[in-house]
């Protein structure tokens, strides 16, 4: 039997114990709190930096790859032109086959040049010839279409430079044949999207037509032309202060022989042998001829200008439309 100062010993006891005890519990409980928020902490900075490495690995590109992405667009999409290097196409007028090959580049103006500050009227002035022989620029208007291909070997035969002025809806269609144009050196230029003229559906919608345009052909030849030729040659003010102001200029004609009209050789030959027949209507130092390659039909007046080239060589320097090459 206990004493009572024996039993408020024992209870006295008990009562320290319990309190160690609990005071032991929730201390563990606090350390084990902190302990889980200190390595959530450090493991989510460790997923942090995992995430971001694998970020990084996953856009630095390789030593030399931003150079080579640099020339492609310096080249116009060099991967393009030796896809298509080996590609043999007939000579116009000829039974026999030749690769196109790329002429020799017209002299340019730097990059912008052409374009004024305040857009006017009047058109951009061609370099004077350097060897006091006047300029031939051949433009084609409306492709690329299957004619494109036989104007593009009558070219290279004679080793002769011109300038495209496509289409946007034609270009979706036949995007290798623009390719082939460009690729062999020859200028690129915006004819709109499908031809629609600007006074009938006016400067604001032309423009977008324009722009549509400029994105088909950045899209498809990875290149953004400097130089366009408004449907119908529309040049009034307000569409060469238009164009003016999406970075390209607009370039007319001097010699348009409508060869789209039946029987109409005979003036193309009559134009090209006596060209100062007609008003100069451009600042060149030369002449720009109006032709179209959007059609079989077509392919008589492709020939005519064949024979013409081959007789005149000498007589004239054959560039594409300084500036057109330029591209933004």
């Amino acid at each position: 039997m206990t004493t009572p100062a024996a039993n408020k010993f024992f209870s006295s006891r008990a009562l320290l114990l319990t309190t160690t005890v609990l005071v032991a519990a929730v201390l563990a409980v606090i350390i084990f709190f902190v302990g889980s928020k200190i390595f959530g902490e450090n493991d989510g900075l460790a997923s942090d930096q995992e995430t971001r490495n694998v970020a990084n690995s996953a856009t630095t590109l390789p030593t030399g790859t931003f150079a080579a992405a640099s020339l492609d667009s310096e080249t116009n999409t060099a991967t393009n032109a030796t896809e298509l290097t080996a590609t043999t196409l007939p000579i116009a007028g000829s039974e026999t086959s030749t690769n196109i090959t790329k002429p020799a580049n017209s002299p340019e103006t730097p990059k912008g040049t052409a374009s004024t500050s305040q857009p006017t009227n009047t058109r951009p002035v061609t370099p004077q010839p350097d060897n006091g022989k006047p300029y031939m620029h051949i433009t084609f208007d409306d492709g690329p279409h299957e004619l494109t291909i036989y104007v593009l070997n009558m070219l290279a035969k004679h080793n002769v430079q011109a300038t495209f002025f496509i289409q946007g809806q034609t270009l979706e269609q036949k995007p290798e044949i623009a390719r082939q144009a460009l690729n062999a050196g020859h200028a690129i230029g915006n004819h709109s999207y499908k031809h629609d003229g600007w006074k009938t559906i006016g400067i604001s919608a032309a423009k977008a037509d324009m722009i549509k345009t400029q994105g088909v052909i950045q899209n498809t030849l990875g290149i953004t032309p400097s130089c366009a030729r408004a449907p119908f040659g529309d040049d009034s003010p307000e569409v060469v202060a238009a164009l003016a102001e999406l970075g390209m200029d607009h370039w007319e004609w001097d010699l348009d022989p409508k060869e789209w009209e039946s029987g109409r050789d005979g003036r193309l030959k009559n134009l090209l042998d006596n060209p100062s027949s007609v008003p100069k209507l451009t600042n060149t130092d030369g002449y720009i001829l109006l032709l179209h390659d959007s059609h079989p039909s077509l392919q008589s007046a492709i020939d005519t200008l064949d024979a013409w080239i081959a007789a005149n060589k000498d007589n004239y320097q054959f560039t594409a439309i300084p500036g057109c090459l330029n591209y933004q």
